[in-house]
């Protein structure tokens, strides 16, 4: 059962007793990728990324997207879709 060879494209594969190591090495550069504008929050394969908006200000808005757009970009670089 366990024997089949099988092709993966990008990710971790689930169920074995690596997948959470390895999905931490390959999501270790995320924390990187943002500026302090935003706050990260990482935890088994869930990502918060929030920030204090200010009602009155658009910067504020501007700057979180430009952030979600990165975050946008890194996943499809190492083609980990976002749900």
């Amino acid at each position: 059962m366990y024997n089949d060879l099988a092709y993966i494209a990008s990710g971790v594969i689930q169920g074995r007793c690596l997948c959470p190591i390895l999905f931490v090495l390959f999501t270790n550069d995320l924390p990187d990728v943002f500026t302090y504008v935003v706050t990260l929050k990482l935890y088994a394969d869930d990502v918060k990324l929030y920030s204090n908006l200010k009602t009155s200000s658009l910067d504020t808005a501007a700057d979180l997207q430009e952030q979600l757009d990165k975050l946008v970009i890194w996943s499809e670089i190492w083609q980990l879709p976002l749900s």
